[in-house]
């Protein structure tokens, strides 16, 4: 319609209509265009509150979880203390219930389990820059960073594992049997403390172990610092709690 009204008032050579044509022409296109972007920055701000949300879910559940798993490594390592310092100086050990985890299953305890769902979909699709927010950018980054760090901490093991080996001889396995008359038991262990108190190389076995307990805990204290900065800044980008620097 409007471009057989140019042609037209062209053939007339009316330049004024033609000119106001062009102009209604143009700011219709302009119109379009910014209505389009509109839509386009609503969808976007829609998918970022999305993501935000669904971040926070992540690290509400990860603050909990590594509070939880700092805990119990420092837990390990003033029982292992207790024990080395009972073994040097000749005081009560403790028994062999406290010493399940850090001494029977120190190697195998279970690291912590992190979502890490949302972030990992935001880096796979390219969707990071989404998160317009630098500061939220720039503590995700240190709360990855500070993963690594932790995660590297196991590469470690199995030097530990070999330092602990002399641990062998004065620790016995058992299948224990709850009441009743099916087996709900477990596999346990106990421990020959006169033997390890007479075994030189006992009190620095049981040291490295703590060693590395408080290593754990440090880089995962440390992991979970980052993650409740990160949990903070959620809460005041998802209008949680009020903005704070």
């Amino acid at each position: 319609m409007i471009l057989r009204r140019i042609a037209e008032h062209l053939k007339q050579q009316h330049w004024t209509a033609v000119f106001l044509d062009l102009v209604i022409v143009v700011a219709g296109v302009f119109i379009g265009l910014q209505v389009n972007n509109w839509n386009e920055a609503r969808n976007e701000r829609a998918r970022e509150r999305t993501y935000l949300e669904r971040l926070l879910v992540d690290f509400d559940a990860n603050v909990k979880t590594l509070e939880t798993y700092v805990d119990g490594r420092r837990r390990d390592g003033d029982v292992l203390s207790n024990l080395a310092i009972a073994l040097r100086d000749g005081g009560n050990p403790p028994n062999d219930e406290s010493l399940q985890q850090p001494l029977c299953r120190w190697g195998a305890a279970p690291l912590p389990d992190l979502r890490q769902g949302t972030y990992d979909e935001l880096v796979s699709s390219g969707a990071l820059s989404i998160l317009r927010d630098e500061k939220l950018r720039i503590l995700l980054s240190e709360y990855v960073a500070a993963e690594d760090r932790s995660t590297y901490v196991g590469t470690l093991l199995p030097a530990v594992q070999h330092a602990a080996a002399p641990l062998d001889a004065y620790r016995v396995w058992v299948v224990s049997r709850d009441s009743g008359t099916t087996f709900n038991g477990s596999v346990r262990c106990s421990f020959n403390i006169p033997g390890m108190r007479h075994d030189a190389r006992m009190p620095s076995v049981i040291a490295q172990l703590v060693r590395f307990q408080k290593l754990h805990e440090s880089f995962r204290r440390a992991q979970l610092r980052e993650a409740q900065a990160v949990e903070a800044r959620l809460q005041v980008l998802t209008g949680r709690r009020g903005l704070q620097e």
